[in-house]
């Protein structure tokens, strides 16, 4: 649906019949929504001269997001990083606490990709605070979300499992499919992390049939590799490396370097434990090579 959707916009875009605020509204939705990252990265850049052009501080801070979201995705973390500053200092401008908490999001964001808890803490709270005033209830759960995932990186289960908890109680309230899935999804996590395998499975399994419907391949990704990982502890290497190969193939399609490392190190781990020693070598070294582009 989002494909066809984008696909629609894409025509209407190149087509050239549209007067300047909507261009400005057919670039956002496509820097925000298409599936090609490099594309997503091209409109972005696109929206950006044009809100210069008409001076909309509105879109220009969109295009920023947006960029820097794609560039997050692709695995292009320090650029990613420079393209949220420069939203943040543009909405610190214009007083608009709404927005500032969602880049306060995405800033702790990459830093939880960069391994830096302190700083990834410090901008979840300040976008908890700010979104939890200004009652912005769907923004504020993804907030909780995410701050529970550091956490969750950090073993702090208790923590985690309550922060997801509120944010999927939200999600569920707003019947916002995507974010329910990812709360499943890291649920699902934390259940594993308990040694409670069985429902940990069942429950990242829900959440990858919602992800599907929603054609959001970098979860997908991802909770497969978790999956994988979960079977590995099983000791049923076979599910474990099926589920590694899709998650691996969704990422290389997908231009996901973050999740193709993921994969490659899944893989490598599996068949090591299996006693397949040059496949395990030959994933290892494919799983540093991504590694070492992030």
């Amino acid at each position: 649906q989002i494909s066809r959707e984008v696909d629609s916009l894409v025509k209407v875009y190149e087509s050239n019949l549209f007067n300047e605020k909507t261009q400005l509204v057919l670039l956002e939705k496509l820097s925000h929504n298409h599936p090609n990252l490099d594309l997503a990265i091209k409109y972005s850049d696109e929206l950006i001269l044009m809100a210069e052009a008409v001076d909309s501080t509105q879109y220009l801070f969109k295009g920023f997001l947006n960029k820097g979201n794609a560039l997050r995705i692709k695995g292009d973390l320090i650029n990613a990083l420079d393209n949220y500053f420069t939203a943040a200092a543009i909405i610190k401008e214009s007083d608009n606490g709404n927005r500032l908490g969602i880049i306060n999001i995405t800033i702790a964001d990459v830093y939880s990709l960069m391994g830096n808890h302190k700083n990834s803490m410090s901008y979840y709270n300040q976008a908890i605070a700010i979104l939890k005033k200004e009652q912005d209830s769907l923004n504020f759960a993804s907030a909780l979300l995410n701050a529970g995932d550091e956490l969750l990186s950090q073993d702090k289960l208790n923590s985690a499992s309550k922060y997801f908890k509120e944010a999927g109680g939200i999600f569920q309230l707003l019947n916002e499919p995507l974010g329910y899935a990812y709360y499943l999804g890291n649920m699902g996590l934390v259940y594993a992390r308990q040694e409670k395998d069985t429902l940990a499975l069942e429950v990242i399994k829900n959440s990858i049939k919602i992800l599907e419907e929603q054609e959001d391949f970098y979860g997908i990704s991802a909770y497969l590799a978790y999956m994988s990982e979960i079977y590995a502890l099983k000791e049923d290497y076979n599910s474990a490396t099926k589920y590694a190969e899709i998650s691996l193939k969704i990422a290389k399609n997908y231009g996901l370097k973050q999740q193709i490392s993921d994969a490659y190190l899944q893989l490598s781990e599996t068949h090591e434990k299996m006693g397949n020693t040059e496949s395990y070598i030959k994933y290892y070294k494919q799983h540093i090579v991504y590694k070492d582009s992030l």
